[in-house]
């Protein structure tokens, strides 16, 4: 009865396995649910690989979605700082073009008292006597006919015509129309119509650069060198017609070379102011010192250009 609950078997190496029946039975189940679990175990890791892909891919999309986003938050905040410093910067300019509005018409109101007070001195000085009116008036327009124009930097620019060609030395407005063969459309000189050439002249440079600039570090002999320039080339051969109102430096500093600044009148080509011929007109010289007295009086901001 033993022998028959026993079976005999062979494994998978061919050897003789000697168990039980029921024994062997469950052995037999066991190894068919551990294959089932094994196949199932393989399933899930299959799946978990496929998970563990997709999600790495949805994490780098995340990470870069990140990245843009926070490029977009940098990218949005130098804007709003951008803002900001445009925003500041056109708030000091508009502060600094009503603090230029506001000179401007303080010194229109100025200039407009000026000139009714003015007006009414000549209108004045007019009624004087039949005699005396004509002359007077002649005089007195012969005198401020005399007086330099004033030139800014900015309206210096726009005289480079040929038959209107300025330039600056030393604060002295120079007419050099008369040259324009040095001076005119495609010469040598061109570049120097319309411009303060001081510096260019004191270091013989005929740069752009070197125009309207500084004096600041030019040695005692380029001064001397463009004392002589000053005067032996342009004085001598061309008229004083104005005064440079803005030089990009002091042309005050410069006295003892071009003579006073605040002295400038317009002059001939040899150097000499122009001054209106003398009179042994007793009438005449009493209009010329009313004339005198009325230039006197003019703010320079009236005088003719």
């Amino acid at each position: 009865m033993a022998e028959q609950n026993i079976d005999i078997t062979f494994d998978e190496d061919n050897r003789i396995r000697v168990m039980p029946k029921e024994k062997f039975k469950q052995t037999e189940s066991l190894e068919a649910e551990c294959h089932g679990f094994a196949d199932k175990i393989q399933a899930f890791s299959g799946t978990v690989d496929m998970l563990v892909e997709v999600l790495d891919g949805e994490a780098q999309k995340i990470e870069e979605e990140k990245l843009r986003a926070i490029g977009q938050r940098n990218r949005a905040e130098m804007e709003a700082e951008a803002r900001r410093r445009k925003q500041l910067s056109m708030q000091a300019a508009i502060q600094e073009k009503t603090a230029e509005l506001e000179r401007l018409v303080f010194q229109l109101n100025s200039l407009e008292r000026v000139e009714r007070e003015q007006f009414a001195l000549i209108e004045k000085l007019s009624t004087l006597g039949g005699t005396m009116q004509l002359p007077c008036q002649a005089m007195a327009l012969s005198c401020l006919s005399h007086l330099p124009a004033s030139f800014t930097l900015s309206e210096l620019q726009h005289h480079i015509k040929d038959d209107d060609l300025l330039l600056a030395v030393w604060g002295r407005v120079f007419d050099v129309s008369s040259g324009k063969e040095f001076y005119g459309e495609g010469q040598g000189y061109r570049l120097f119509a319309g411009h303060d050439c001081t510096r260019a002249f004191a270091l013989t440079r005929r740069q752009v650069d070197m125009l309207d600039q500084g004096l600041e570090d030019l040695s005692d002999k380029q001064l001397r060198h463009l004392n002589r320039t000053y005067w032996e080339t342009y004085v001598a051969k061309y008229p004083v017609v104005g005064r440079l109102l803005d030089p990009p430096y002091d042309p005050k500093d410069y006295d003892n070379f071009a003579g006073p600044y605040s002295a400038i009148r317009r002059t001939r080509p040899s150097g000499g102011e122009e001054r209106p011929r003398e009179s042994r007109c007793p009438v005449t010289r009493a209009a010329k010192a009313v004339g005198s007295a009325i230039a006197n009086l003019l703010p320079r901001q009236l005088l003719p250009r």
